[in-house]
């Protein structure tokens, strides 16, 4: 966003690591005044359960889920769109890896339309049109809006939006708005981009809005369902921004600027998972208290000591120490999810760590122990479900 007020660019941040946005204008995220505070699951979540996943299929490369209130559907690295129930079980294959007609080469990001029970998948230059039971429709080409693939896939109502984060000087559009025929409805084109790779970005859906961000400039848009955008968040300016004038940015020199990973939002919480200097690390903020937290552990890997991770003391089981979580609603209840393998699951409970745990919840860590020992360390990964408070 262009020729913003000054004041957008500061925030106060209390003794007590609470944020106040000044004026009403949109709350101002500075890496440099992230507050130290540290958050367990216990203080954002009450519940968890296991979904073990059904060995039919084994995982190869997990890209993106879609939970819907009947199935779970997963892209795989290696075999394309997978649909399971929501206990697990494998049911079919909706969109197969190939270079066949109706097969994905590439198929990383989809979004299933209960409505009209189809699932959209991005591929090179197209999305591809199923029936949530795997029979090929139609392609809908997106060439003019992307030099390769959309970086994301949503539906707002009947429209598809697909998004892009920045690919060289074809880096035409932040997002487009497509009918389900593929015909252009809005499109937000950008002008923040000269020469270079950027692919960092994120975008999510909340509360029927849609938001968007790059690493190239300092706004998370929100764009509404009637297609109007506003600043929902604002990125403070400083040496750790990224450039936006650069050829290639080197892995050593990429330490030194900040990079927002991923973002999502809950009715509670806003999500930041990012990068700077030698840590990764996840910023949870309580939108009721203003208050926000940090969660990370130390552990080494490559260039960063210390990566994300909410210590799980629900049942002291395993949290990600990375970016596959995602988030789910239903039924009024929301949700964490994300996988972690048998192997380290097992593991994991037979240390003295967990042996030694005192969880909230005590009966959760026995129900735990018991069902990570009946399990084989060469299953499939278990979904695990966190419910928000």
């Amino acid at each position: 966003m262009k020729n913003l007020p000054v004041i957008f660019l500061f925030m106060a941040v209390s003794s007590c690591g609470q944020i106040e946005p000044p004026n009403g204008s949109p709350p101002v995220i500075d890496p440099e005044k992230f507050p130290e505070d540290m958050i367990t699951l216990s203080g954002i979540a009450d519940d968890i359960k296991y979904i073990p996943m059904d060995d039919t299929i084994p995982f190869e490369g997990i890209y993106s889920v879609e939970i819907t209130p009947k199935n779970i559907f997963i892209s795989m690295q290696y075999v394309g769109i997978v649909k399971y129930d929501r206990e697990g079980n494998f049911e079919k294959v909706i969109a197969r890896k190939g270079r066949g007609p109706g097969e994905l080469q590439y198929g990383h990001t989809f979004v299933v339309d209960e409505g009209s029970k189809k699932v959209y998948v991005t591929d090179w230059h197209k999305v591809l049109v199923y029936t949530i039971e795997g029979t090929h429709l139609r392609d809908i080409a997106t060439n003019d809006y992307f030099a390769i693939a959309a970086n994301d896939i949503e539906l707002s109502g009947s429209k598809l939006y697909l998004c892009d984060f920045g690919w060289d000087a074809e880096f035409k559009y932040h997002w487009v708005f497509l009918d389900t025929t593929g015909k252009l409805v809005s499109a937000k084109t950008t002008s923040d981009h000269s020469t270079g790779y950027v692919q960092y970005g994120f975008s999510y859906k909340f509360d029927g809005d849609i938001y968007y961000s790059n690493i190239l400039n300092d706004t998370v848009f929100s764009v509404s369902p009637d297609l109007r955008w506003r600043a929902a968040f604002l990125f403070s300016r400083g040496e750790y921004r990224w450039p936006v004038d650069y050829e290639m940015v080197s892995l050593k020199e990429m330490t030194k600027y900040f990079r927002p990973l991923q973002m999502f939002e809950t009715n509670r919480f806003v999500f930041l998972l990012w990068r700077y200097m030698d840590k990764t690390a996840y910023l949870i903020t309580d939108k009721t208290t203003k208050k926000a937290y940090q969660a990370y552990k130390e552990m080494k890997s490559g260039m960063v000591n210390y990566m994300p991770a909410i210590p799980n003391d629900l049942d002291c089981g395993l949290f990600p120490v990375y970016d596959n979580v995602d988030y789910y609603s239903e039924n009024g209840d929301e949700y964490i999810t994300y996988f972690v393998s048998p192997y380290e699951l097992k593991s994991h409970v037979s240390g003295d760590d967990f042996q030694n745990s005192i969880p909230k919840y005590p009966e959760k860590k026995k129900d735990l122990e018991k069902f990570a020992n009946s399990l084989e360390e060469t299953d499939n990964p278990v979904l695990v479900m966190v419910r928000l408070k």
